[in-house]
């Protein structure tokens, strides 16, 4: 609301007249005519301060005198857990119908803790039931929370229909928040307004912070519920709630410090209570990987994180060409770059790490091996001879070049953070520009000897290399037009990569052709010759496409088939994905004061 303010020293005088005698100088060092003088002027600013008040008066209709504004209503965090508990997760899933499992929690399914449990099973729902059961308990929740804000529930439903809920525009999102909408206006007796924006806009929007309440998802990138969990964390960018909890950043920190995998993980599990009992997101559901591969293509795989793997993959009918369809025209290929799955799917064909993880298997890659120290702070890879696709030999220093490059905040990877929770030593403050290069725990021993440091032992190191971002790239590609601009990765004239298929053309908004290397190491088990994939965004005319043999493979399709394909269709594949579909609520959001009935104040 706004206000009119007059700055008096009033105060000041005050003091200064404290003690004085009537009639008398001695204390004060005023006279009598002095005093009077200054008293008439305290009442002529006193007047004028009732003046300037009657005019806000005037300004401001009366019935604005209940108010709220709407970072005071986030803030409440009986509130948020009203709005959670009045979600029926498993309605929600069940429309959706390809295999979601309702979140109680953040931490998806699928990791396992120091006992070999899973944490997901583990951790339980916290009193959150994902179906109607906590209906009565979310209306008593916002009863509540509306008295401590000094309101009427009335009061605080007319506040919340002046708040939004935010979905970068699809079908998919479109039906969920319709469903959230319903689910809300039924059981707390408000509607809140929906709005949709395309998804460049919507991720300008959500970063901003330029939201009420806005969708979000997250997969994680390594074997570690702290994949999800650190997103929350009150110096990461990707904090789009901006949830600021001291308690929770310290158990973070813990749970990265110790050496003991018992004491991590018991940090992990009391993180995620914090959080679900503060309640800054909603988690809606667990995440599934759908996609329609053709019975004519085999050996294709996937990783535990979603990135799809045609290293292996050949035609039953003998032939040599496979078509995919990629989806969205993907805006970088450069592996320390990207941070889109369109991307990564691309990358983790034409590049390769030290390890390949396929179906959850780790592989090796261009590491044909390596130990880790007794102590667990050294892991040694040992490198393969294998070459780039120019013919020149991969070597330990283009590990070094391209992870020294990835951690540099003058890259500006968008996977920087990630250093963070590798635990390579000097790595973190070298990403955030508080270290230096010099100090980072990486050293290239010879040609083919690769040591890294770590702070703290780490189980998930291995595996969390065959991630794109940790694939190498050769320094004089990168470095020949725009190298960090990336635009070098989409050029088949500047492209040189190390993995089992290489760039040969690329259409902006068209397409793109891949063909297998014959430099790379493990050429004998590539099956196909020449991938020709699509960029078609349009799930309905893809599937079209894919139902007329035109493609081998897409990953995905248009939501109303999914039940009709789960039940038919031999060619229709879901996994499980690590990660989690939510609502993030703006805790650090400024707003208008409304009143009872909706009315932004003045």
């Amino acid at each position: 609301m706004k206000k009119i303010f007059l700055v008096l020293s009033i105060f000041a005088i005050g003091l200064t007249l404290t003690g004085c005698g009537e009639g008398t100088t001695e204390d004060s060092g005023y006279t009598a005519a002095e005093v009077a003088a200054l008293e008439a002027e305290i009442t002529a600013l006193e007047a004028e301060v009732a003046a300037l008040e009657a005019e806000v008066a005037a300004l401001q209709p009366a019935d604005c005198e209940a108010t709220i504004s709407a970072d005071g209503v986030w803030a409440n965090a009986k509130l948020r857990n009203a709005l959670s508990y009045s979600i029926n997760r498993e309605e929600i899933t069940e429309t959706l119908g390809a295999g979601q499992v309702p979140a109680g929690g953040f931490v998806p399914p699928g990791f396992l803790d120091h006992n070999g449990y899973d944490f997901f099973m583990v951790a339980g729902t916290y009193g959150l039931e994902t179906d109607d059961t906590n209906y009565p308990e979310a209306v008593a929740l916002f009863a509540q929370a509306a008295e401590e804000m000094g309101l009427t529930v009335a009061e605080l439903q007319a506040a919340l229909e002046q708040e939004e809920l935010l979905f970068n525009t699809s079908e998919g999102h479109q039906l969920i928040a319709q469903m959230v909408q319903q689910m809300w206006a039924d059981n707390l007796g408000f509607t809140i307004p929906l709005a949709n924006e395309e998804w460049a806009v919507f991720q300008v929007t959500r970063k901003e912070g330029n939201f009420s309440i806005a969708r979000g998802g997250w997969l994680t990138d390594f074997m570690d519920p702290s994949g999800l969990l650190s997103i929350f964390a009150s110096t990461n960018a990707y904090n789009d709630p901006n949830y600021y909890n001291d308690a929770f950043d310290e158990l973070l920190a813990a749970a990265q410090a110790t050496t003991d995998p018992q004491v991590h993980f018991e940090n992990l599990y009391a993180a995620q209570e914090m959080f679900m009992l503060d309640m800054p997101i909603i988690p809606v559901y667990h995440y599934t990987d759908t996609m329609l591969a053709s019975d004519n293509l085999t050996g294709w795989g996937r990783s535990v994180l979603g990135t799809v793997d045609f290293s292996r993959a050949s035609l039953v009918d003998g032939g040599t060409n496979m078509d995919w369809n990629i989806g969205a025209d993907p805006a970088t290929l450069d592996p320390g770059l990207n941070g889109a799955s369109d991307g990564g799917d691309v990358i983790n064909q034409t590049f390769e790490g030290l390890v390949r993880e396929i179906n959850g298997e780790v592989l090796p890659g261009v590491a044909e091996s390596w130990e880790t120290s007794a102590d667990g702070l050294t892991v040694t890879f040992n490198l393969r001879d294998s070459l780039w696709s120019d013919g020149s030999a991969v070597t330990a220093d283009d590990f070094v070049y391209s992870w020294l490059r990835g951690m540099n905040p003058d890259t500006a990877s968008e996977y920087a953070w990630i250093w963070e929770y590798t635990n390579v030593v000097g790595a973190q403050a070298y990403a955030e520009g508080d270290g230096t290069a010099e100090a980072v725990g990486l050293r290239a021993v010879d040609a083919s000897t690769l040591e890294v440091d770590l702070i703290n032992p780490t189980a998930y190191f291995v595996s969390l290399m065959a991630f794109y971002h940790f694939a190498p790239v050769k320094q004089s590609a990168v470095e020949a037009v725009g190298g960090e601009e990336g635009t070098w990765a989409k050029d088949p004239a500047l492209l040189v990569s190390n993995g089992p298929f290489t760039l040969t053309a690329y259409s902006v908004g068209g397409g793109l052709t891949l063909e297998k290397n014959a430099n790379y190491w493990n050429a004998d088990v590539v099956g196909i010759d020449t991938i020709t994939a699509a960029f078609n965004d349009d799930a309905v005319s893809a599937y079209a496409t894919y139902q007329t043999g035109n493609f081998d493979f897409i990953p995905s399709v248009p939501t109303a088939e999914v039940p009709t394909l789960i039940a038919e269709s031999d060619e229709f594949y879901v996994f499980p994905l690590l990660g989690t579909y939510y609502y993030s609520f703006n805790l650090d959001q400024d707003g208008d004061e409304v009143n009872e009935q909706g009315t932004v104040c003045p």
